[in-house]
């Protein structure tokens, strides 16, 4: 959607009535999150006036080459890399770069990290993203979810390894469920780990390739710029969050927080529709004089 129109006054009129946001920013940790200065940081990511634009420019820029090109960069057949890896559409690279660099992943997140608004405040910038572009906003999705988890169940070694990086984007996180023989039946998959002495832990095994390749690109319609892949996952070292035999309840707990998001994606999507529905019915409608033919 190319000429997407952030609805940033409708999005500050349900924090401040609906969701009653003073009450929201008097919360600990969130006192210098303000409504006012809300605003201002809503009107900077969205709006069509000053020095925003983000979304409405930015990320739409990308629309059009991420449904005809797709992620592999093939009009006809997604396919992935020789390498096993997959190529973001045309000015995915460029945009994410400048969305990490306007710090909109960090909003979230505890105040040391750049962040310290209500994930209230989060949500509301989140929603903007898939309005524009769903495919673009998969990764930042995906990311807040590990992040959230290693924030609540990671030792202190995993979150000093990775949350910064991993907040500021510089890498983001992914979510790797269901197996072939299995689809969405957890109950059914046979994959298992298996402890070994030396996990990747070390801050010299960071940055090395990792047994992972991406077997194919999911074909989906209106879809195309999704980097959602079938994994190969052979001989893959990682890291256990939390104790052994907790990780059921941890995924959860990442799986709720991935759920909101989801939600908010489906709220996106049909405020996009509304609105491109009432922009045709102001282009199309008929005149006063063709209605009275």
């Amino acid at each position: 959607m190319s000429d997407y129109r952030p609805p940033v006054s409708d999005l500050l009129l349900v924090l401040e009535h609906v969701v009653d946001y003073s009450s929201v920013a008097a919360l600990p940790g969130s006192e210098r999150a303000g409504l006012e200065t809300v605003t201002g940081l809503l009107d900077e990511c969205g709006a069509l006036t000053g020095s925003g634009v983000f979304m409405a420019k930015v990320i739409a820029s990308t629309n059009r080459a991420s449904d005809t090109v797709g992620a592999a960069g093939d009009n006809t057949r997604a396919q992935r890399n020789a390498d096993g890896s997959v190529a973001p559409p045309p000015g995915f690279v460029d945009a994410y770069r400048r969305y990490v660099d306007h710090g909109w992943g960090f909003i979230p997140f505890p105040e040391q990290s750049g962040g310290g608004f209500p994930h209230t405040v989060g949500l509301a910038t989140q929603e903007m993203m898939p309005s524009v572009l769903m495919t673009f906003s998969l990764g930042s999705l995906l990311t807040q979810g590990a992040i959230d988890a290693l924030l609540h169940y990671g030792s202190d070694k995993q979150k000093t390894r990775s949350l910064p990086k991993m907040i500021t984007g510089e890498w983001t996180g992914t979510m790797n469920l269901m197996g072939p023989q299995a689809g969405s039946d957890v109950d059914a998959l046979t994959r298992r780990a298996v402890a070994t002495r030396a996990l990747a832990t070390d801050a010299e095994s960071v940055g090395q390739r990792n047994a992972v390749s991406a077997l194919s690109v999911e074909h989906r319609l209106a879809f195309r710029g999704s980097p959602t892949c079938m994994m190969a996952q052979d001989n893959v070292t990682g890291d256990l969050i939390g104790e052994e035999n907790e990780g059921m309840r941890i995924r959860f707990h990442r799986m709720d927080i991935t759920r909101l998001s989801v939600g908010m994606q489906e709220l996106a999507i049909a405020a996009t529709g509304t609105g491109s529905a009432a922009l045709a019915r102001a282009l199309f409608a008929p005149s006063d004089n063709e209605r009275a033919r």
